[in-house]
């Protein structure tokens, strides 16, 4: 279980972080008040959240538009059926004042394929290659936030005594990472193969699956053959995310990384 200051520095990074990307999508604006209210809510709730990271960002979210003041959390995950069919289930609904926002979230982390320059969407790939930033852009953009605009949307919330949106917007947060031989300036991140890492990176701490979400890094400095040893048994659940002591993410991959073979 994570520390409160662990634990309040993950919130902190997933409700006020920056964005993953630039993006035409209509965000969620900065929510005013916000951060003052984390730093004295109550996070006992927050110690159970799901362990599956977009889970628990959903329910981190969740959290906090039922908790602070001014807000009131309506659906979380509600599925809408319509003629015997599921529509869809918008992620959040939520009250703020006269405003019903409809709120679509989502946390990924992305790779620059090796070769490639960065500068179309398509060039960021997932780690395992089963998502990438333009087709997870273009979801977005076409069927998350338009949902509820749909008339047998609108009409499912209606026979759910559901208020119809008045606002929409994303909140996209994650780390892009550029291969560590070509930087791009829009990556704040670094990654590599595990087969460079001892020339790309002398020392650096393991991050937890649970600290890939802004928990500061309660691992050791490891160096040298404790480092690839880390990260070898690391890749036996997925690729592995390090910390440099200056505090940069790095992402370590296998051979069979879809970055690798740009």
């Amino acid at each position: 279980m994570l520390t409160d200051a662990a634990l309040r520095a993950e919130l902190r990074w997933c409700l006020l972080g920056p964005a993953l990307c630039s993006t035409e999508l209509p965000l969620l604006p900065l929510i005013p008040g916000l951060a003052a209210w984390l730093e004295g809510a109550d996070l006992t709730p927050q110690h159970h959240a799901p362990s599956r990271l977009g889970r628990r960002f959903e329910s981190h979210w969740a959290w906090a538009l039922d908790g602070l003041p001014g807000w009131r959390l309506l659906a979380h995950e509600q599925q809408l059926q319509h003629g015997g069919r599921t529509l869809g289930a918008p992620d959040l609904l939520a009250r703020h004042g006269e405003a019903i926002w409809h709120i679509e979230l989502a946390v990924k982390f992305y790779l620059c394929q090796r070769g490639a320059s960065g500068d179309a969407r398509s060039d960021w790939v997932g780690p395992a290659g089963v998502d990438r930033l333009d087709r997870k852009l273009d979801r977005m953009r076409t069927h998350q936030l338009p949902l509820l605009e749909r008339p047998e949307a609108r009409a499912a919330l209606r026979a759910l005594g559901l208020p119809l949106p008045t606002h929409r917007g994303a909140v996209l947060r994650g780390v892009l990472f550029s291969h560590w031989q070509r930087e791009h300036p829009q990556a704040a991140g670094r990654w590599c193969g595990l087969d460079a890492l001892p020339a790309a990176l002398s020392c650096a701490r393991l991050l937890h699956r649970r600290e890939w979400l802004g928990a500061s890094p309660s691992g050791p400095l490891l160096s040298g053959s404790a480092l690839i040893d880390a990260v070898t048994a690391e890749h036996e659940r997925g690729p592995a995310q390090l910390s440099t002591p200056e505090g940069q993410r790095w992402m370590v991959v296998s051979s069979a990384s879809p970055a690798m073979g740009a």
